[in-house]
């Protein structure tokens, strides 16, 4: 009997249900397929072939060592491949209804008996489209003898105005949305720090504080930091939860560990650099144990302004002995903060595995996590993708953590929920 908090419907879609449901669309999605194929080969530099998927009889096994991820990869990769779902299906009502249908039979049957489905904002047509997943859900609710309870968040635009346009809408349908229960922010976050959102953010707070009706905010930060460097994703991961975020999904960069990064650079934007450097020497965490060194400060400031005439305003940071120090005490007084704080993050460990390209266990974020004694939901993200499940991600825990800590994971799964979390503390 599990709990589910951090799925994404179309990353449930194994790659038999691709080529399944695929087969019949194909055809007329060549324009999307292109797309798609033109994604796959930037990021990996080899054509995927789509045309063969459906047309040989290799084909399957094509498709899943293009859709299926089983080593460690960039989000970009990660991106490339969840674009042929995007290729395929589009965010309309005979593609999504298709696709609601399976995924939720199959785990109605699976022993899940509460899931939280991640699913994007429509171009077209959303007060439809939100209705007709609200009555589907309403559906396999009633059919399960209400022993399975989905439901559903729905992942904003990741510019910042069009998030809020879409949150406004929303928020006019949301009593009569009755599985609808929080607003999410996912896909690639590297250009969109949190503090971009802080009008979004309030604005929910603002709702939640005076309607009966109120949806948690979740966001995906600190999943990825190939544009970043890792200190500003620990920042963002703390700014992201001091700006009223309930659930943050996946925050590796709290876990990862510093030490691999030896030797490697990065380049930021120089905007950003910047932002981290004045949030820094603001002392945020200093109740937390971290001070920062004035002379790190002035060095890395004094680098910044050297390379004010930066090509395309970025900066390449290095990891080297002071920036990896300066980056240990972050990440340590961050786990702190989190720990005060209760912080809720969304753990994934096969896909945090992958996109932080960790290899061994004792590496693995949630090793730190347990350390600091963080809640923690376990979920599978895009099970279809990572070909795993929940089950198996319960199982990695096992392996990964104490007993005693996992235990208590399992106890607080139920309270974690976004309709326990909003009502029981409002940011």
């Amino acid at each position: 009997m599990y709990y589910e908090h951090h799925v994404h419907l179309y990353g449930c879609l194994t790659a038999e249900d691709v080529w399944l449901l695929g087969r019949e669309v194909w055809q007329q999605r060549h324009a999307q397929l292109d797309w798609f194929a033109d994604s796959y080969r930037r990021g990996f530099g080899v054509d995927p072939q789509y045309q063969k998927f459906w047309q040989s009889d290799a084909g399957y096994d094509l498709l899943r060592m293009a859709y299926e991820v089983n080593t460690g990869l960039s989000f970009a990769q990660f991106q490339a491949k969840c674009n042929l779902l995007h290729a395929l299906f589009p965010l309309n009502a005979k593609s999504c209804e298709q696709i609601w249908e399976r995924v939720l039979t199959r785990d109605m049957a699976s022993g899940l008996i509460y899931a939280e489905y991640r699913t994007m904002y429509p171009a077209t047509m959303a007060v439809e489209h939100f209705r007709m997943v609200n009555a589907i859900l309403a559906r396999k609710v009633a059919a399960s003898g209400k022993s399975f309870q989905p439901r559903f968040a729905i992942s904003l635009a990741r510019q910042p105005d069009l998030a809020i346009s879409q949150y406004q809408q929303l928020a006019a349908l949301k009593d009569e949305l009755t599985y609808l229960t929080a607003i999410d922010l996912c896909g690639d976050e590297e250009d969109y720090p949190p503090q971009l959102y802080q009008q979004l953010f309030a604005l929910i707070r603002a709702d939640n504080e005076r309607s009966k009706r109120k949806l948690a905010i979740l966001a995906h930060v600190g999943e990825s930091f190939s544009r970043v460097h890792v200190a500003s994703s620990i920042r963002w991961v703390v700014q992201a939860h001091m700006l009223g975020v309930q659930r943050l999904g996946h925050a590796i960069a709290l876990g990862v560990e510093i030490a691999s990064m030896e030797g490697k650079t990065v380049k930021e934007s120089r905007a950003e650099r910047a932002a981290h450097l004045r949030w820094l020497a603001d002392n945020p965490l200093s109740d937390y144990g971290y001070v920062c060194d004035q002379q790190f400060l002035q060095a890395e400031s004094q680098r910044l302004e050297l390379a004010g005439n930066a090509v395309n305003g970025v900066v390449e940071l290095s990891y080297d002995d002071a920036s990896m120090q300066d980056t240990m005490a972050l990440q340590a007084a961050a786990l702190r903060y989190a720990q005060d704080k209760g912080m809720v993050i969304e753990s994934c460990p096969t896909s945090n595995r992958y996109l932080a390209s960790i290899d061994a266990d004792e590496h693995h974020p949630l090793v730190k996590f347990a350390e600091h004694d963080l809640t923690l939901t376990i979920s599978a993200d895009d099970p279809g993708i990572f070909v795993t499940n929940i089950a198996q991600e319960w199982e990695i825990a096992a392996r990964l953590v104490p007993a005693s800590f996992l235990q208590k994971l399992k106890t607080q799964q139920s309270l974690l929920c976004s309709e326990k979390l909003i009502s029981s503390r409002l940011y």
